[in-house]
């Protein structure tokens, strides 16, 4: 079974790096929402897409 995960942060920082996490340190955001979807071919291959 296929099934699509949603999650939502309250600290943009954590899921960040570099420039974008030294940002949000200064800036914090109201919340991050990121979602796993996975993929699956008709061979049974399956690849996760990740969005935030």
């Amino acid at each position: 079974m296929i099934s699509i995960s949603h999650r939502r942060d309250l600290n943009c920082a954590v899921q960040s790096f570099g420039e974008v996490q030294r940002y949000f340190l200064r800036h914090p955001c109201k919340g991050l929402k990121q979602r796993l979807i996975p993929v699956a071919d008709t061979e049974g291959n399956v690849l996760v897409v990740y969005l935030m």
